[in-house]
């Protein structure tokens, strides 16, 4: 299961199970949006501990991280990542991912964890805990605050690809690309060969106004890398120049096709007589003797 409300949007413990009374969802400060959680406390005394905790899948999972605060810090007091602890404890019976001691106060800093290396598959009980292992202090109150927590499953790097609707045309051609690439890429880069400027958008249409072959690759991105598509060639030509011959055969008109400069025209012949019009590369008619 993936990991639920790690940035207390929903202004409650929605997904965690919370410990200790004065374990709290605030919003007078937080790193982003409008929540954040705090860790205790409004007194304490030795070997106390404030804790949230959430099972989670850590299948494929390669960092946890979060943002945290320590608005009025001290040196008793130590901040910790455990993964399955013992049911209602903070750390007891559990194997620790991170920790870190109190020591100076200041603004939101990010945390990663990386646990690549640990192998873990499965749900697994994450417990973020706050520590008090030294005798009472003043002034009170001294607490952490928590925010933006996130498990990330570290992103493959795309295979490059797309498919067009033609492959040559007279100019001005216009084609239509279709991004097909996989991996879940992010953003795109085409490059069309013809001097433009690179197309970022995802699936384009683009315009060859010049005649040549043009060699159109794709580049596709995520945060696990990039990967250039093969080349696929455009051939953008002059265009049809119309033209036909005239012979007969009998009271039969024979037309004769000799259009030039499109490799793959349609044709379309009007006879001028009103008849239907004929659409083969070639075409013979017989006109009413009554025609002038």
């Amino acid at each position: 299961m993936a990991l639920t409300n790690g940035d207390f949007e929903t202004g409650d413990f929605t997904g965690w199970t919370p410990y200790a009374s004065d374990v709290v969802v605030i919003s007078s400060d937080k790193h982003g949006g409008t929540y954040s959680c705090q860790l205790g406390p409004a007194g304490y005394t030795f070997d106390d501990q404030w804790f949230i905790q959430q099972t989670v899948s850590l299948t494929d999972i390669e960092t946890i991280t979060f943002w945290r605060e320590w608005p009025d810090a001290t040196a008793n007091f130590h901040l910790y990542v455990y993964r399955d602890p013992m049911p209602g404890y903070g750390i007891t019976g559990g194997t620790k991912l991170w920790e870190e001691h109190s020591g100076t106060s200041g603004d939101w800093g990010q945390i990663s964890i990386d646990i690549s290396s640990l192998g873990l598959s499965g749900d697994h009980l994450l417990s973020f805990c706050l520590y008090f292992n030294g005798p009472g202090l003043s002034p009170y109150p001294k607490y952490v605050l928590l925010d933006d927590i996130i498990v990330s499953i570290p992103e493959v790097t795309p295979v490059a690809a797309f498919t067009q609707d033609k492959i040559t045309g007279g100019i001005p051609c216009t084609v239509q690309f279709t991004d097909t690439s996989t991996n879940t890429p992010t953003a795109w880069s085409w490059d069309f060969d013809d001097g433009s400027a690179p197309d970022t958008t995802q699936s384009p249409e683009h315009v060859f106004t010049d005649m040549g072959a043009f060699h159109v690759t794709l580049t596709a991105s995520n945060g696990g890398g990039s990967d250039v598509s093969d080349a696929t060639t455009i051939t953008a030509t002059a265009g049809p120049v119309a033209s036909f011959t005239v012979a007969f055969n009998g009271d039969i008109v024979v037309l004769t096709n000799t259009t030039t400069g499109y490799p793959t025209p349609t044709y379309d012949w009007d006879f001028g007589d009103g008849s239907i019009h004929a659409t083969t590369t070639n075409a013979s008619h017989k006109y009413p003797k009554s025609g002038g």
